[in-house]
């Protein structure tokens, strides 16, 4: 991640190894869901870029993630749309 302000690279996300399609911040600015290729949804600590939650139960690439309004559950859909507590 990088300050939009100066430009410096201020996080590296690293582990994973599939393509990033789709991607969101949490209501609160805590974590970011990113959805992969590899069927999976992370759920990163925004501040440390740490994984806090790997969710498999996709069939195909994850193409879309949300966050809902308060925080609570997160949309993920490949071809199926899946709702899931949040953490």
């Amino acid at each position: 991640m990088w300050n939009v302000t100066t430009g410096a690279l201020t996080t590296e996300y690293h582990g994973h190894r599939a393509g990033i399609r789709s991607l969101a911040w949490s209501p609160d600015g805590a974590f970011i869901t990113f959805g992969c290729d590899n069927q999976t949804v992370w759920i990163v600590d925004a501040s440390t870029g740490n994984l806090v939650y790997s969710y498999p139960r996709h069939r195909r690439a994850v193409t879309d993630v949300a966050w809902s309004h308060d925080g609570s559950r997160i949309v993920s859909s490949d071809i199926i749309v899946q709702v899931w507590e949040a953490i």
